[in-house]
C-alpha cells in the first residue's frame, strides 16, 4: 500500500481546494499507467492507494479544482512538473510505503484567451489578436495563484523561418495582469506569451499551460495584426 498526503506549497492542499484528485502511477520503463485502486479524502488531502505491483513508478496527481473537471486545465492543481515528487519503487505487495507529494497551481489566464477552453489543435493556424488603434496595448490576464509573491511575465517573438527567438519581456511583477503593447508581426513571425508564479522563497508555486483540444504545452502562442 502506498498512502500519505497531498501539500501546495507546504501546506495540506485541503486548505486550498476540496475537489476530487486524479491519481496515477506510470510505471517508469514502459511509461505505461498502471491499474490501481485508491481513495482519496477531500477534507484532510490524503490518499491510499493499493494493488501496485512491484516496479518503479512516477506519480502523476491532479486536483479537479478548475473547470472542466474531467481533463487538466487552468485552476487544476497538478504534478506534471519533472522531478516536483521522486519516483517510487515497490519491491512487493506487502510494501507499505508513506510518501508526501507536492502538486503546484496552474495559472488560469484569463485574458486575451481563456486556458480553460480547448478550442484549437496543436498544428492549427495561431490565434489572431487585433488590438483598438486608438488603444494598441494587449492586456493578459489571470486568476491569482494562492500564495505567489511574484508573478514572472515571459513574452518572446518566434521567427520559424529563420529559427530563431527574441525576449521582448521578463519581468516581475506583483500584479495579476500585465499590459503591454506589441507590434504586428510579418512572415512566419509570431509571439510567445508564458506567466509563472513563485512564492515568498523564489519556489515554484503557479505554473502556466496552454492546452490544445490534442494535447498542451508551456505557451501561448499568436499573432498580432
Amino acid at each position: 500500500m502506498i498512502s500519505g498526503n497531498i501539500y501546495y506549497d507546504g501546506r495540506l492542499i485541503s486548505e486550498y481546494s476540496n475537489a476530487e484528485a486524479i491519481i496515477e502511477l506510470v510505471e517508469v520503463v514502459s511509461w505505461q499507467t498502471t491499474p490501481i485502486e485508491y481513495e482519496y479524502d477531500t477534507q484532510t488531502g490524503s490518499f491510499a492507494i493499493v494493488g501496485v505491483p512491484p516496479g518503479e513508478y512516477t506519480p502523476f496527481i491532479r486536483i479537479e479544482s478548475g473547470y472542466p473537471y474531467d481533463v487538466e486545465s487552468g485552476g487544476d492543481f497538478t504534478a506534471r512538473i519533472s522531478a516536483l515528487n521522486p519516483n517510487i519503487v515497490v519491491h512487493s505487495n506487502e510494501d507499505v510505503i508513506n510518501v508526501e507529494w507536492a502538486v503546484v497551481n496552474h495559472v488560469h489566464l484569463i485574458s486575451p484567451i481563456d486556458n480553460q477552453e480547448r478550442t484549437r489543435s496543436v498544428n492549427a493556424e495561431l490565434d489572431k489578436i487585433f488590438p483598438s488603434q486608438t488603444q494598441p496595448i494587449i492586456t493578459f490576464e489571470w486568476d491569482s495563484v494562492p500564495n505567489t509573491a511574484l508573478y514572472r511575465v515571459t513574452i518572446l517573438m518566434k521567427d520559424d523561418t529563420a529559427n530563431q527567438s527574441e525576449t521582448i519581456v521578463s519581468e516581475p511583477i506583483s500584479a495579476t495582469q500585465y499590459s503591454i503593447e506589441l507590434d504586428a508581426n510579418s512572415g512566419n513571425q509570431y509571439y510567445m506569451f508564458s506567466v509563472n508564479g513563485y512564492n515568498s522563497n523564489d519556489e515554484l508555486v503557479g505554473f502556466f499551460q496552454y492546452y490544445y483540444t490534442n494535447g498542451s504545452g508551456g505557451w501561448y502562442k499568436f499573432v498580432v495584426n
